[in-house]
Formats: C-alpha cells, structure tokens, sequence
C-alpha cells in the first residue's frame, strides 16, 4: 500500500501521474492519485500575497513572477528554496517507505516579520492514469476534527486527511469549495494524450509563522498521522532523479552567485 510523490523541479505537474499523495487504497487493485499540488499563497499583514507554486495552463507556465527559486536538492528529499519579496521559505517533501503518506514541510526561513501562509489542497482522488474533471458527483465539504481536516469527495474512495503540526503556532480552515480549471499537463500534450483536467479544492488551511517557524501537513488516507510522526518526519523513500524536460522561465532560475550584489 505504499505510496509515492513524483513532479517537476517548478512544482508544477506536467503528466497526469504527477502528485504528492499516489498510493493503492485499501479495496483497490490500482493506484490512485489523490493530492496533485498544493497552491500555496505568502501574505505579509496589509501586502498583496505573493503566490509560491506554480501551474501550466494554456501552454504556458503561469506563476508569480515576484518569487524566484533560489535552490533545490534532491538530498536527502526534495528541497526548494524560494524567495518571495523579501523572505525566503524552504519547502520540503518526505514520503515515508512503506505508508500512504506524504509530509510536506515549510520553514519560514527569514523575514522581516511574520508572514500568513495560505496552503489550497488540489484534490484528483482519481486512478491515476486517468484525468479528473468537474462533476456533480463530488461531496464539496471538508471538515476540521482535532489537528485534521477530512475530505471525502467520493464514497467509493477513502478519506483524504490533512494533518496539520506547527508547534505552538495556530492555524485554521476556511471552507471555501472551488475547483480549478485548464489545469495543463505538457508532457501528456506532447505525447498526444487528453491533458487538460480539473483539481478540486475544499478549503484553505492558514497558518501564521514567525522567521525561523515551519509546518508540516501531513497528506493520508482514511487516518491522520500521529502527531509523533507528523512533529518528527521519518527518513524519507530513496528519491530517482528524473530529467527535466521542461525548462523554468527566467524568473524562477536560481540567481548565480556572481551576480547576487549587482
């Protein structure tokens, strides 16, 4: 029943068997791809949010042309750093050997002040080489229950639960049910397959962090993690390094180190 994430170094998926939570639920003889990406949106108090992730749509990546990667790694799990305006956030992703699980972490690693961070859930819950698209057959509510807030858009298929640990930092969750639309898959365009499809979203969990603070929200099926786990991520799966065959636009590139003070 273990899982899997796999996805491109700009975060945004480019084949329908890109996602953060992949696994076989219990019941299922296949694979399912459950949680494609988070949208993830930084707000400073009375500023504009500066948007984190990134999509295709259209053919052409749309992201925020006020963030930039800084840096990304592969050891020992995959590891971006982004700027945003004048913070930085480390983003992680750790998939635990052997569980339908994945914890993603971020750090606010510097600032001016604190910063709120808006994490969307993009929900498929689908087999995962079909694609996921707008239906009326989708239960839209989510629900708070201690640490976790709970999706099941389909009867037939296991809960998906969010688990959230951010120390003595609050969160909350506002239910705010919308999907999102022409999500893009380039690589299954370019093969000649159906590569448009919808994600749905339940809600929104927002989280204030000081510089220095994380969260970590843990993605899984039917259960929440325990909180042990979730506040101490195991070691994650070994990680096969793929081509990228997309390249970033400009402003996401890492700025070399020659011309950081210019």
């Amino acid at each position: 029943r273990g899982g899997f994430a796999m996805g491109t170094v700009s975060g945004a998926p480019a084949r329908r068997y890109h996602g953060l939570l992949v696994a076989t639920p219990a019941g299922h003889g296949k694979r399912h791809h459950f949680l494609a990406r988070w949208q993830e949106h930084l707000r400073e108090p009375g500023a504009p949010a500066l948007e984190l992730s990134c999509m295709h749509r259209g053919g052409t990546l749309e992201s925020d042309p006020r963030v930039v990667i800084d840096g990304f790694t592969i050891d020992p799990a995959p590891t971006w750093t982004l700027r945003a305006g004048e913070a930085v956030v480390e983003r992680e992703v750790l998939v635990p050997r052997g569980r339908s699980v994945v914890l993603c972490r971020w750090s606010l690693r510097s600032a001016d002040g604190p910063r709120e961070l808006e994490l969307r859930p993009g929900l498929t819950c689908r087999e995962f080489d079909r694609l996921h698209h707008r239906n009326d057959g989708l239960y839209l509510r989510a629900a708070r229950r201690g640490d976790s807030v709970w999706c099941r858009p389909y009867p037939s298929l296991p809960a998906v639960v969010l688990t959230v640990a951010c120390g003595g930092s609050a969160w909350r969750w506002e239910e705010a049910p919308h999907w999102v639309t022409g999500v893009d898959l380039p690589i299954d365009a370019a093969r000649g397959y159906e590569h448009v499809e919808e994600h749905f979203v339940p809600g929104v969990i927002v989280v204030t962090l000081a510089p220095g603070e994380s969260v970590i929200v843990a993605a899984s099926l039917d259960e929440p993690v325990a909180a042990k786990l979730a506040a101490e991520p195991p070691k994650p799966m070994g990680v096969v390094a793929m081509p990228q065959p997309l390249p970033l636009p400009e402003h996401l590139k890492p700025v070399p180190a020659e011309l950081e003070n210019r």
